[in-house]
């Protein structure tokens, strides 16, 4: 899966045990929704190769390495375990609020996708 946790990306397809060799930050094309302490939870999307769906991902970061990466959903109780989100999350934000996108950015993309995933 290509994610943003890379210093240098390179295309590699990252897997358990793969280091991403720097700590995760917003500027890394994620957003932060709290501080990480001893592991960081991210919520990222893949694409299956098979039917191009998008879909969701949790993965667990501890000391720079991949841990775990599952496939999951992006419910209320996966947003609320994470640390950060991928920014792709304005497209679901958008598309779960019926806003565009520059009001979902207006009202800042963090609170409005909390606010669709807590109805859901």
């Amino acid at each position: 899966m290509q994610t943003y946790i890379r210093d240098v990306p390179n295309l590699e397809n990252l897997k358990i045990g793969s280091l991403i060799g720097q700590h995760v930050n917003e500027a890394d094309g994620y957003l932060k929704i709290s501080q990480p302490h001893e592991k960081i939870v991210l919520l990222d999307t893949w694409n299956c190769t098979y039917c191009g769906y998008r879909n969701w991902a949790r993965i667990v970061v501890i000391d720079n390495v991949i841990k775990s990466i599952e496939s999951t959903k992006l419910e209320i109780n996966e947003y609320r375990t994470a640390n950060y989100i991928s920014q792709e999350a304005s497209n679901d934000a958008a598309y779960l609020s019926g806003y565009d996108y520059e009001t979902v950015e207006k009202n800042g993309v963090l609170k409005v996708l909390a606010e669709c995933l807590e109805k859901v």
